[in-house]
């Protein structure tokens, strides 16, 4: 329904599609090649043992041209380990760092979130070498991972 309400009316199409992280994809989304996947708070999951299935469902859904756009919120220091591996498969660009306000952040979550994009290794590039990510975020003393 939202990505319904948020298209306009220039004939654009969007597909949203729920998916369980690693499993075979259903045939009619391998058909395609994707201009874009769009995830949101998909590192934030709570649980690294999920990093390994979630890129395997990216790897399944990228071709040559796709990107990509992740919103990543910090929660934790062992969600490092989720971009050291996407960062095999894929070239990973920061497009934007965005400030929560005030009256939104919670003591325990980070008030940054960051607009990741996403590109498969290899694929053929036009333009500006590109920049890759950098995990920086800081983690107070009482962020312990568990």
């Amino acid at each position: 329904a939202n990505a319904r309400i948020n298209m306009g009316s220039g004939g654009e199409k969007v597909w949203t599609e729920a998916l369980e992280w690693g499993q075979r994809l259903p045939k009619r989304l391998l058909r395609r090649e994707w201009d874009f996947v769009v995830c949101a708070d998909v590192v934030g999951c709570g649980d690294e043992a999920l990093f390994p299935p979630l890129l395997k469902s990216l790897r399944q859904l990228c071709g040559a041209h796709t990107s990509i756009i992740m919103t990543y919120k910090p929660r934790a220091r062992f969600e490092s380990l989720f971009f050291e591996q996407a960062s095999l498969d894929f070239v990973i660009q920061r497009a934007a760092r965005e400030t929560l306000p005030e009256h939104s952040r919670m003591e325990s979550f980070h008030a940054t979130i960051d607009v990741l994009s996403l590109r498969q290794r290899g694929a053929v590039r036009t333009g500006a070498p590109e920049r890759e990510f950098v995990f920086d975020h800081e983690f107070a003393e009482s962020d312990d991972d568990e």
